[in-house]
């Protein structure tokens, strides 16, 4: 069985290092096919999906825009795809963009829909990994074959300890480090945790991620006061660090179906506050694995969870049962099935 799995690089963001996560936990015989979606030659779309006649099945880690700009060769790559691939076509639904997104114009949700249509017509199987994903999705089609596959959970950790993590950030070990991890963007709330370092001066705030947008990455150093240290864009042993040296996560997101953050935030088994949106409400009833707040409550509520040293035990707890759970090696041995059907 040879699977070809076609992902945005890994310095694209979150969706290339979920893929390096699940590659390393399958076992098959496995191409990783870069996708950039800077490529505007329709030529290289073109021979990624040609070769997709040497696979037995063929896997897409789907994101808008990973296929050139605004996605549009996503219209004929994807057929292409399930054309030339002898067994099934998998398609990863990474983000749900809905009419809302569409900024009122007709137009685009045209287009967004039009993309849709071409992930249900183009696959044997669509993943979503959230029921809210999955949800927002069939809003937008007439029909599909979908499933809901758990997002998946490193169990493995960088041999690290709090203290060493902290110093390596120029902490001194008994800091109490408050954190916000991976890229930055305004549905991920950012601005919302600068305003909590603000009025939180008495503790110390790391963002440890950047943008692709230099603009939004300078706006919020502009704000930042003295206990707030934004690192941008990090490599991967870094961006591993920030986790261990952390005692909370914030995730004040606005709107967000699923989180790789978060899943690393369980492997490291950290507590997280989060805001009240389907993602984090979901999680919270079936595990308890993350603490809820209100945006305008988010001061209150992170301050109340650094005094309650039983309840970030709690906390933690409920985030490694949810990390043995969705682990990468339960995720991918169900892929590993679909792979071979």
């Amino acid at each position: 069985m040879t699977v070809h799995i076609f992902a945005p690089p890994r310095s694209h963001g979150g969706v290339g290092a979920y893929t390096d996560d699940l590659l390393a936990h399958v076992d098959a015989d496995v191409r990783r096919i870069p996708v950039n979606r800077e490529w505007i030659n329709p030529l290289r779309y073109l021979r990624a999906a040609i070769g997709a006649r040497h696979a037995s099945a063929a896997h897409v880690q789907y994101v808008y825009g990973m296929f050139g700009p605004k996605g549009v060769f996503t219209l004929f790559f994807l057929p292409l795809v399930f054309a030339f691939t002898r067994g099934p076509t998998i398609v990863t639904v990474h983000e749900v963009w809905q009419r809302t997104d569409a900024d009122g114009s007709r137009l685009k949700y045209a287009y967004l829909r039009l993309v849709h249509e071409t992930l249900v017509r183009s696959t044997d199987q669509l993943l979503f990994l959230s029921a809210n994903a999955e949800r927002d999705f069939l809003a937008s089609v007439t029909r599909a074959d979908t499933r809901i596959m758990p997002h998946g959970v490193r169990t493995e950790r960088r041999d690290l300890s709090p203290e060493a993590a902290k110093e390596s950030f120029g902490y001194d070990p008994d800091d109490t480090v408050i954190t916000h991890h991976g890229f930055l963007a305004h549905r991920k709330g950012c601005d919302r945790f600068v305003d909590l370092a603000e009025a939180m001066p008495d503790y110390e705030f790391l963002l440890a991620g950047g943008s692709r947008r230099e603009n939004l990455e300078d706006r919020l150093r502009e704000r930042a006061l003295a206990n707030l240290r934004i690192t941008g864009v990090l490599d991967d042993k870094t961006f591993e660090a920030s986790f261990a040296a952390s005692d909370l996560a914030v995730l004040p997101y606005r709107d967000i179906n699923q989180s790789g953050t978060f899943n690393r935030c369980a492997t490291y088994q950290l507590p997280v506050v989060g805001t009240r949106i389907p993602y984090f409400e979901r999680l919270a009833n079936e595990y308890g694995c993350v603490a809820l707040t209100d945006a305008d409550d988010l001061e209150e509520t992170v301050r109340a969870i650094l005094e309650d040293d039983e309840r970030r035990r709690r906390l933690a707890e409920r985030m490694t049962e949810y990390r043995n759970e969705n682990s990468f090696t339960a995720v991918a041995a169900e892929m590993e099935a679909m792979y071979d059907a």
